[in-house]
C-alpha cells in the first residue's frame, strides 16, 4: 500500500508530526497475530517446549515460510542470533536459542504435504519436551537420532554436548540410532529411557511416572519466567482431553479427581471458578464424571454399505469397508467386531462388502442368459513389516485394506514382527490376510 510522499502544509506542522507518529506505531508497534493453523487447514504438527540454555534448529518438511508460532519467556531468547522480546512467527530452518532464566514454546503449523515430518537438528545442549498427535518428529543430536513411531507421541530429550543424549519415550514409541552405526536401530517403548553416546546405546530402561514428573518439572519455569496472570476458563461439561490441552496453552497446571479419569470423561466441578485471575503455572483442580458410556455395535450383515455408513455416523463410530471402492449399494457379508460388542465412541468397525447380483423371473420352459457384473478389485503391494511392532503393522495393513493373522494370538502391540507371509513386494488382492510371526521385544 502506498503512502503520500508529503503532507499538505495547509494542515500545519502539528498534523505532520502526528501523522508520522501514527505511521510508525502502525508499522512497528503492533505484534503480528498468530493464525491457528498458519493459513492451512488440518491438525498442527506438534508442540515443542524448550528449557533454558537450549539451542536446536527446526525444519518442517513439505512447507516453506512460517512453520510455527514462537512463544517466549525471559530476557534471553534468540531467533537466528537476534534477541526477541515478544511472541513471533518461526520461519523454516530457524535456529532458536534460550539463555539463562529463559524458555520458549513453539506451536507448529500443519504440513502442506500428506507426509508430515518435523526435524529438530543441530541440537547440542539443553532439554526439549515434544508432543505430537498426527505428525512424525525426528530429533538429531551430536551422538545420534530419535524418531517417533506412530502417534500420538510424547517424548523428552536432553542433549549433553559431546558426552551423551538421554532420550525418554513417555507416550507412544520411538526408534533411536547412533551416527556411527545407523543400521543398528533400537526400539524404545513408552515409559522407557535410553542413553546414546558415540560408542553405544544403553538398553531401554523402564521409568516410572514419578521419574517422568521429576524429569519434566523444568516445564513450569516457562510461566515463572513469563510473570503473567491468566483468567481461568470455564471447564465445566468439557472433556478431560480438551481441558488438558486448553490449560497447557494457557500455562496452567491440572489436577484431576479421580486421577485415572479418561480423556473422554467430562468435568462436573472446578476450582478456582471461571474468570478467576491466577498466576501462570497455577494448578487448576477439576472433578471428572466417572466412566465413559460404551456403544453397542449394531447388526450390519445384509445391509447396504450406504445404510451402514449412516448408522455408524449416527452412533459416533467409524466404518472401514473392504474393498475400499465398494459402492453404496453393495451388501455387507461380514463384520468385525460382531453385533452386540460394546466399544468406545470413535472405534472402527470393519466390514466386507460384495456386489448384489440382479434377480430375474423367466417364463416357464425358457433358458435364461445372465451376465454377471465383474467387480475389479485393484491389487495391493504387501509392505515390509519385519522389525516393526504389531501395533504399527495393524495400522499399516488397515490403511492398505489388507487383513491380518498373527502368532502368538495373545501378543501385545509392542511385540516385534520376525517373519511374514506373503513376503514384502508381492501383489495381492485387497482383503488378503497377511500372516505374521511375532516375538517378545528384547530390550
Amino acid at each position: 500500500m502506498g503512502f503520500p510522499k508529503q503532507v499538505s502544509t495547509r494542515t500545519g506542522p502539528a498534523f505532520a508530526l502526528a501523522f508520522a507518529v501514527t505511521m510508525l506505531v502502525l508499522t512497528v508497534g503492533c505484534p503480528p497475530f498468530p493464525p491457528q493453523d498458519g493459513g492451512f487447514g488440518g491438525p498442527p504438527s506438534g508442540v515443542i517446549e524448550m528449557d533454558q540454555n537450549t539451542d536446536p534448529r527446526y525444519f518442517l518438511r513439505n512447507r516453506s515460510g512460517a512453520i510455527g508460532w514462537l512463544k517466549t519467556a525471559g530476557d534471553d531468547v534468540r531467533l537466528n542470533g537476534r534477541r526477541v522480546t515478544r511472541d513471533t512467527y518461526l520461519q523454516n530452518g530457524a535456529h532458536v536459542r534460550t539463555g539463562p532464566d529463559s524458555a520458549a514454546i513453539i506451536d507448529f503449523y500443519p504440513s502442506r504435504g500428506e507426509a508430515c515430518g518435523l526435524d529438530v537438528r543441530e541440537f547440542r545442549h539443553g532439554r526439549i519436551y515434544g508432543r505430537v498427535e498426527t505428525c512424525g518428529h525426528l530429533v538429531i543430536t551430536e551422538q545420534g537420532a530419535m524418531e517417533t513411531r506412530g502417534w500420538p507421541a510424547t517424548y523428552h530429550v536432553e542433549a549433553r554436548g559431546d558426552r551423551e543424549t538421554v532420550f525418554t519415550a513417555i507416550d507412544g514409541e520411538a526408534s533411536v540410532w547412533r551416527h556411527a552405526d545407523p543400521e543398528r536401530v533400537v526400539f524404545v517403548p513408552r515409559y522407557h529411557q535410553v542413553r546414546i553416546s558415540r560408542s553405544r546405546i544403553t538398553p531401554p530402561r523402564r521409568v516410572s511416572r514419578a521419574e517422568v514428573v521429576s524429569l519434566t518439572r523444568w516445564r513450569d519455569n516457562f510461566w515463572r519466567y513469563k510473570k503473567e496472570t491468566v483468567s481461568v476458563p470455564d471447564l465445566r461439561k468439557r472433556e478431560i482431553g480438551d481441558v488438558r490441552r486448553t490449560l497447557e496453552r494457557l500455562g496452567l497446571g491440572l489436577r484431576i479427581d479421580p486421577p485415572n479419569a479418561g480423556s473422554r470423561d467430562r468435568v462436573v466441578r472446578q476450582d478456582p471458578p471461571p474468570g478467576t485471575r491466577v498466576s501462570a503455572g497455577e494448578v487448576i483442580r477439576v472433578i471428572a464424571q466417572e466412566g465413559v458410556p460404551l456403544i453397542r455395535v449394531p447388526e450390519l450383515l445384509k445391509r447396504q454399505v450406504g445404510e451402514a455408513r449412516r448408522m455408524m455416523a449416527r452412533l459416533g463410530l467409524r466404518l472401514s469397508v473392504n474393498p475400499p471402492n465398494a459402492k453404496s449399494a453393495y451388501r455387507v457379508v461380514r463384520q468385525s467386531p460382531r453385533a452386540g460388542t460394546e466399544v468406545r465412541r470413535g472405534a472402527v468397525v470393519q466390514v466386507e462388502a460384495r456386489a448384489e447380483g440382479p434377480t430375474f423371473t423367466f417364463p416357464t420352459g425358457t433358458v435364461p442368459t445372465l451376465t454377471v457384473p465383474t467387480v475389479v478389485i485393484p491389487k495391493v503391494t504387501v509392505p515390509n513389516l519385519k522389525s516393526r511392532s504389531l501395533g504399527d503393522a495393524k495400522r499399516i495393513l488397515e490403511r492398505l485394506g489388507l487383513g491380518l493373522r498373527y502368532n502368538p494370538r495373545n501378543a501385545a502391540d509392542n511385540y516385534w514382527v520376525v517373519s511374514q507371509d506373503p513376503p514384502a513386494g508381492r501383489k495381492v488382492d485387497r482383503g488378503t490376510a497377511v500372516n505374521l510371526r511375532l516375538q517378545v521385544p528384547i530390550y
